[in-house]
């Protein structure tokens, strides 16, 4: 597992993590703040989560590798209400592809 670490008014650029580190399976624990991810498979359209503190989330297949995501500054909106980050502390955990993580989700 990795720990990170976000100051409040940082964020993540978009991306998809290398398969080669990373295998098939994403997973996260969303510590200390709430954030907002986005989600987007092109320039037209995006959809964004809300990450409320002390919540898992886990990406595999389609979202994992079609979708980018990104942690968006400290300050967001989703459906019209606002969303305040502050620190933010993430415990990731990455498969690799000799693990097979997803068969037991």
């Amino acid at each position: 597992a990795v720990v990170s670490t976000q100051s409040t008014g940082g964020h993540i650029k978009p991306h998809i993590d290398s398969i080669k580190f990373c295998g098939s399976l994403v997973s996260g624990v969303s510590l200390l703040s709430e954030a907002v991810m986005r989600f987007r498979l092109d320039e037209k359209g995006y959809a964004d989560v809300i990450l409320p503190r002390r919540s898992l989330y886990v990406m595999k297949r389609e979202i994992r590798y079609t979708y980018t995501h990104e942690i968006l500054p400290n300050i967001a909106e989703v459906n019209g209400m606002p969303v305040y980050r502050s620190r933010r502390v993430t415990i990731m955990k990455r498969s690799n592809e000799n693990c097979h993580c997803e068969e037991f989700l």
